[in-house]
């Protein structure tokens, strides 16, 4: 299965596909939520809590969002990244999303704007969380894979053959 993690500042999302491709990609949950918000909370306890809950948990002992538009300027963030991602991770194993026998891939979103040191350093986050093998990929290019694999949409690969134009408008950033 190839899954996508859209990790945005402000909201997230994550989808899954087969390897043939076959149908929509699905969008999956999140406690409860296919989008949810870019946040996550510690509680005393240590367990961690990500989305909308993470706001408003009165046992959360710290919480934080927004913190992907500081992942080049702040090295505090990519601890936060690291803890919303490994969040994110075991939410998707408690709802059983992400089966144990499965051959996985994740594919997660960056700015298009980021060296190639940067998507390292980003991906290295994800090896870190115990994500299965991740491929850092432009967000307009996550876009852009999405449509043509989309049935609503009607996209095709021949479109390839002609320029395009693909534009993604996040929370934080534009490509």
């Amino acid at each position: 299965r190839h899954y996508g993690f859209d990790l945005g500042d402000a909201e997230s999302a994550v989808s899954v596909t087969t390897r043939d491709n076959q149908g929509d990609p699905e969008i999956l949950p999140v406690n409860g939520a296919k989008s949810f918000i870019s946040a996550f909370a510690v509680t005393r306890t240590g367990e961690v809590i990500v989305g909308e809950n993470a706001c408003y948990t009165p046992k959360a002992a710290e919480a934080r969002l927004r913190f992907k538009s500081r992942f080049l300027t702040d090295a505090g963030a990519k601890n936060d990244i690291l803890r919303f991602a490994r969040g994110v991770l075991g939410a998707l194993r408690e709802e059983g999303a992400l089966p144990e026998a499965d051959d996985k891939r994740f594919y997660i979103g960056c700015p298009a704007g980021w060296t190639a040191n940067d998507r390292e350093e980003y991906r290295a986050i994800f090896e870190t969380a115990q994500y299965p093998p991740a491929r850092i990929i432009t967000e307009s290019r996550a876009a852009l894979m999405s449509a043509c694999q989309s049935k609503h949409l009607q996209v095709s690969y021949d479109i390839l053959a002609n320029p395009l134009l693909v534009v993604d408008i996040g929370s934080c950033t534009t490509d």
